[in-house]
């Protein structure tokens, strides 16, 4: 009996640390939004929260073609028994999250943030989402190169 009060302690406490992520992670990028032009209520509609993202970093067709090598991806990934398809499965997952980490890059530089933020950005996207939208950073746009 022990072992289920534990289980049901520990799923307690990641649901209620998830659901504080969540809440911080909206806030952020609402903010985030906000001082990039565009309506904070674009944050809380699930997948358009990220074509915006990538519409104010970078290009919103990137948004396309990481949402189409996802499904794809994650389709191929699903014969796990055919190699090939595994294998061609993980490479367009990776081009996706390749995709993702230059998008992050990118969001930075149109904040005017460094390397240094970026790579707290990738380990700690809600808290830093947060203080992109509060802190005194403006947004440039873009960065085009």
């Amino acid at each position: 009996m022990e072992i289920l009060s534990v289980i049901s302690n520990y799923i307690l406490f990641a649901s209620i640390f998830s659901l504080i992520m969540m809440i911080l992670h909206i806030i952020g990028v609402w903010n985030v939004f906000k001082k990039a032009g565009e309506p904070g209520w674009k944050s809380i509609i699930p997948f358009y929260n990220t074509y915006i993202l990538y519409k104010i970093s970078w290009n919103p067709m990137w948004f396309w073609l990481v949402l189409l090598g996802g499904l794809i991806g994650a389709g191929l990934l699903s014969f796990a028994t055919v190699t090939v398809c595994v294998i061609l499965g993980a490479l367009i997952e990776l081009f996706t999250i390749i995709v993702r980490l230059v998008m992050y890059y990118r969001l930075c530089l149109a904040f005017g943030w460094g390397v240094g933020k970026y790579i707290l950005t990738i380990l700690f996207a809600p808290i830093m989402f947060m203080v992109m939208g509060f802190d005194k950073s403006v947004y440039v746009g873009p960065i085009t190169n």
